[in-house]
């Protein structure tokens, strides 16, 4: 079973504290577009990971992924909302794994149950 983290919390841990003008800012409409988003987000991503650290991107490459993904956080607070309790319990988790004190272990797939 493959575990599913809720995509805000990976931007997170790579977000700015840029400010965009309207003309920058993204807004998804659609299923569709989101989808789209997301695979964007993923060819970022892959590329920032065949460079050893997403810090080494180019800025524009950096500027698109911020956009993109608060455009996702956006839609994902409307259609996929999570709890506070749930975004607690989920950083509780992460931290913990970071100590290497998680419950599964280092959380290979075959401890996940």
């Amino acid at each position: 079973m493959a575990l599913c983290f809720p995509f805000w919390e990976i931007v997170l841990i790579f977000a700015t504290s840029k400010t965009y003008s309207e003309n920058t800012y993204m807004v998804i409409k659609t299923d569709k577009e989101y989808r789209e988003y997301m695979k964007m987000i993923n060819q970022i991503t892959e590329k920032g990971t065949k460079l050893g650290d997403m810090e080494l991107l180019p800025e524009e490459d950096k500027a698109e992924y911020t956009r993109l993904a608060n455009a996702v956080c956006d839609w994902e607070e409307v259609h996929y909302p999570i709890s506070n309790l749930s975004k607690i319990a989920f950083a509780h988790e992460m931290s913990e794994r970071m100590k290497g004190k998680h419950r599964y272990g280092l959380g290979t797939p075959q401890n996940m149950a």
